[in-house]
């Protein structure tokens, strides 16, 4: 049978209090019966005193020739009223000469053992707590002291006080009983104070229990409603933030499969389409070598979401090796605008700022940086506007060399500018810019700057510019020995 973890507190918090009260009960109990039986042996020190100094200062009164019976009896039965026992004198010899006792009493047909009186020969007191040599049936407290006349010298007899112990155990049991029905009120208070904190307690923990079955279930809006500052609301937060992380994954796994699954579908069509044309004769024999070009561009764009897709899973699973050394950015930035000189010829678009650009050497992989300036100007000339500019400018601090590529053209909106850096976002949903792009580039060129270290940011005016800054370590003397101790490098191997 499966013990939840509130059964388990409240058990155990009920134990330990239980426990704890009979401990302290035990203790108690303990301290009052050695207090009590200290308490009843004072008080039968200071009664048989109190007898004895009587019962000398009778016998002087009575020039030492007897006890007046009468007055010694109604002393000692006062004397006895303190400790609820009795009092009783005995002769030299152990026989009982008087006790407040009414009748023949047990004292009087029991002689006092020699064992009793030889322990006061030398003027001491006597204690026991004991049966007083077979006189009581039950145990008493007894304590006894010779009587010395004439200036000590002369025993005329000893007087003793005794009490039954039952009378103690009589009210150590009373105290216990209290102490019980005290303790019982104790734990009942307790055990409803426990099992309201522990349900309290517990209220966070079954809330995460439910919502982690439901992220299990594929429902991810679930969250713990508590508000606190202790470990357990520390918990609840992260649990939310979890939970909000992981809606953010599913929502971006969802997207990024509808995304694939387009990429994947329209090209796949169109490639089917063409083929089954040419196979089944819809598509005519002088037509067919311009349709195998569209096939042959669909199959390069496949090619390219396939490679763009694993470049961006290399680099996130640390598989990407970086093979760092100086790159000059000016160079890097003339030799890739090479590449798409027919493109900007076409569109009339103007080159700004080239000359002006200072020569700043990173550190950096060449092939992965030059990836990233060829991405970054892809989009810039896609996106320029016929007759249009790119600027190019460089600036640097003590750590970083920054490169500005900047567009004209429509620019792009403050709602999408938080999103151009997701996977297979497009700000141009009409596909009338970009009509081969699959959304990849700008978020491969984010992976490869956090993978050296560097940074990106964008800026933009709608029907003006569209400005890209990436930031990159600057390359220092014995840099390649001294990249791994950079505070802005790291080399994945």
């Amino acid at each position: 049978m499966r013990k939840s973890l509130f059964a388990k507190y409240f058990t155990v918090c009920a134990v330990i209090i239980l426990t704890s009260l009979v401990f302290l009960g035990g203790v108690f109990a303990l301290l009052v019966s050695r207090y009590m039986r200290s308490e009843m042996q004072s008080n039968l020190l200071q009664s048989v005193t109190r007898a004895a100094g009587f019962t000398t200062y009778n016998y002087e009164e009575n020039d030492g020739k007897y006890l007046d019976e009468r007055m010694i009896r109604q002393m000692y039965s006062s004397i006895a009223q303190n400790f609820n026992g009795v009092v009783f004198f005995v002769d030299s010899e152990g026989n009982t000469l008087l006790c407040i006792e009414e009748g023949l009493c047990k004292h009087e047909v029991t002689k006092l053992s020699k064992n009793v009186l030889s322990a006061m020969s030398d003027g001491s007191q006597y204690e026991e707590y004991g049966r007083l040599g077979g006189i009581y049936s039950k145990p008493h407290y007894t304590i006894g002291t010779p009587v010395l006349v004439d200036n000590q010298t002369n025993l005329i007899g000893y007087v003793f006080c005794s009490a039954p112990a039952d009378t103690i155990s009589q009210l150590i049991s009373d105290v216990v009983k209290m102490f019980l029905i005290a303790s019982v009120f104790s734990i009942l208070l307790s055990c409803v104070i426990i099992y309201l904190i522990t349900r309290i307690l517990a209220r966070p923990l079954k809330q995460m229990s439910r919502a982690a079955r439901s992220f299990g279930q594929g429902d991810f809006s679930v969250r713990v409603n508590y508000h606190s500052s202790d470990e357990i609301g520390e918990l609840a937060l992260s649990f939310n933030q979890m939970a909000d992380s992981l809606a953010e994954l599913e929502m971006a796994r969802k997207s990024f499969i509808a995304n694939v699954s387009h990429e994947l579908k329209t090209p796949m069509t169109t490639i089917g389409g063409f083929i089954d044309g040419i196979l089944d004769g819809t598509i005519p024999k002088e037509q067919q070598e311009q349709y195998l070009k569209l096939v042959s561009d669909e199959v390069k764009r496949l090619s390219r979401l396939v490679r763009a897709m694993l470049n961006v899973t290399k680099i996130e699973a640390g598989e990407t090796k970086l093979n760092a050394g100086p790159i000059d950015t000016r160079d890097t930035i003339i030799t890739t605008l090479f590449s798409f000189e027919k493109n900007i010829e076409d569109k009339n678009i103007d080159i700004k700022g080239l000359a002006e650009m200072d020569r700043l050497v990173v550190l950096g992989d060449e092939d992965l940086i030059h990836q990233v300036v060829y991405n970054l100007i892809d989009n810039a000339v896609k996106f320029c506007n016929e007759g249009g500019y790119l600027e190019f400018s460089s600036a640097k601090d003590n750590e970083f060399a920054f490169i500005h590529i900047k567009n004209s053209g429509g620019g792009i909106s403050r709602e999408e500018i938080n999103h151009v850096f997701d996977r297979f976002y497009k700000t141009d949903k009409s596909r009338s810019l970009d009509k081969n792009g699959v959304g990849l580039g700008l978020n491969i060129v984010k992976s490869i700057l956090d993978l050296h270290g560097g940074n990106i940011t964008v800026g933009s005016v709608l029907g003006e510019y569209t400005e890209f800054i990436i930031g990159l370590p600057l390359y220092k003397e014995n840099a390649e020995e001294k990249r791994s101790e950079h505070r802005f490098f790291k080399e994945i191997k």
